[in-house]
């Protein structure tokens, strides 16, 4: 197991020793790493196949701001997470109603939504989301977001559409 089930800590380490803080979205690499959205601390988290719990990408503050690895970069409820074959991983930034791109080396942008908690076509920051959740990859490369609030009538219906 992963995590020492201690709720509203965090803590890298190894196996147990490790903390997250309501664990959402996860997604497998290639390679057998897994990315976690460990979205009670904001931070992305990764568990390498021998166990190594460490952080990718979030300072741990509940905000927004693009940057780079731990040092600058931060989320507000990170949930879902893909990863492409590249080594890229997208995040759903719930509240800050973002896509975040982490590249290998670490730095973290906004891939597509303008932050405005609405719903909009468009390309990269011309979107908009509301609350997006979890997100996917189509076998012929495109990701899905499921847009949580941007529901057609009913709460718990999820709208996935192709960005």
């Amino acid at each position: 197991g992963f995590g020492a089930g201690t709720t509203g800590r965090w803590a890298d380490g190894q196996g147990t020793s490790a903390s997250f803080n309501r664990p959402a979205g996860l997604t497998v690499d290639s390679a057998g790493v897994v990315y976690v959205a460990d979205s009670g601390n904001n931070r992305i988290r990764i568990i390498t196949p021998l166990g190594a719990v460490t952080t990718l990408a979030g300072t741990g503050a509940q905000s927004f701001s693009n940057g780079v690895g731990t040092s600058t970069a931060t989320f507000y409820y990170p949930y879902g997470v893909a990863v492409d074959g590249s080594g890229n991983v997208y995040v759903g930034d719930t509240y800050n109603n973002r896509i975040r791109l982490i590249l290998p080396n670490g730095t973290v942008s906004t891939f597509a939504g303008s932050g405005s908690a609405s719903w909009a076509d468009g390309t990269g920051t011309s979107a908009a989301f509301y609350n997006p959740y979890h997100l996917s990859f189509t076998a012929n490369g495109n990701l899905l977001v499921a847009d949580q609030t941007n529901h057609p009538s009913i709460h718990d219906h999820c709208a996935f559409e192709p960005t």
